[in-house]
């Protein structure tokens, strides 16, 4: 595009009879233009972090939707894993073993696949309050063994840094 552009008008510029003519440097230069490209870079700023926030505020929606799933499904998987233990004392069950048990690998695949990890406190492991919830108490054995745990009630579940559900334990007591 030139620089300058010819804009013919009905009047003439000063009289002289030559057509009237803008320089675009002119009527948009200097300070004013300044403004408006400091205005576009502020413009797009703004969009680039609306645009972040919005995927922020996305990805944590969805996070915090699979989650609900997870805790949703998780009274289900628990209530399986009773019943595929107690099923194994029961003679007319055994020959359904197998593929009770791939229903439960199954279980622990999807789980897995979704980020979430089971929280397995070992017997003898130090009681972690953010990741453990206590039971009950049973006597110590030695005061070595006071705080730690000496049973896993029931398995918990984390996601990412989100704690789904607490590892149920009991937990050795101090003192007798």
């Amino acid at each position: 595009m030139n620089e300058r552009e010819d804009w013919e008008d009905d009047s003439e510029a000063e009289g002289n009879g030559e057509p009237l003519t803008v320089d675009r440097e002119e009527s948009v230069g200097g300070p004013a233009l300044a403004e408006m490209q400091g205005q576009l870079l502020r413009m797009r700023a703004d969009f680039e972090n609306y645009r972040r926030r919005n995927a922020t505020a996305s990805a944590d929606a969805r996070r915090e939707e699979k989650a609900s799933v997870l805790k949703a499904l998780l009274p289900v998987y628990d209530n399986f894993v009773r019943a595929l233990d107690s099923a194994e004392t029961h003679e007319e069950v055994v020959p359904y073993m197998q593929g009770l048990e791939m229903i439960r690998e199954h279980f622990e695949r999807f789980f897995s696949e979704q980020g979430a990890l089971a929280i397995c406190p070992a017997i003898g492991e130090e009681f972690d309050p953010n990741m453990h919830e206590a039971a009950g108490v049973v006597p110590a054995i030695s005061d070595e063994d006071a705080g730690m745990v000496a049973h896993l009630v029931q398995i918990g579940f984390a996601m990412d840094d989100l704690l789904l559900r607490p590892a149920q334990v009991l937990v050795y007591s101090e003192g007798n």
